[in-house]
C-alpha cells in the first residue's frame, strides 16, 4: 500500500512539475514580473503537496523496515505491522 501511494504521489509531482514548465512557457513568465497566473499557483501547491506526501511515504518505508528488523517475530506474526502502517498512512495524509 505504501509503495502504491508513494508511486502515485511521485507521479503527481512529475505531472505537476511538467505543468509548471508548460505554464511558464505559455504565459511568457519572466522573473522580473511579479504577475503570476492563478493556475500557476495552484500547480505550485499541487507540486508541493505531492512532494511532501512522497517524502512522508519514503520515511514510512524506512520506519517500517526498521521496526520489522528490530522485532521480526512480533512484527510479522502479530497485527503490529497493520497498526503501524495504518497509523503512518493516517498521519501522512
Amino acid at each position: 500500500f505504501i509503495m502504491y501511494s508513494w508511486s502515485i504521489a511521485f507521479l503527481i509531482g512529475i505531472i505537476a512539475h511538467t505543468l509548471y514548465i508548460i505554464c511558464d512557457f505559455n504565459s511568457t513568465y519572466l522573473p522580473l514580473h511579479y504577475d503570476d497566473p492563478p493556475y500557476r499557483l495552484m500547480i505550485l501547491g499541487l507540486h508541493g503537496f505531492s512532494h511532501v506526501l512522497s517524502s512522508t511515504q519514503e520515511f514510512l518505508f524506512a520506519v517500517d523496515r526498521a521496526v520489522a528488523s528490530s522485532y521480526p517475530l512480533r512484527y510479522h506474526d502479530d497485527t503490529m505491522s497493520v497498526k503501524a502502517l495504518f497509523l503512518g498512512e493516517t498521519l501522512s495524509v
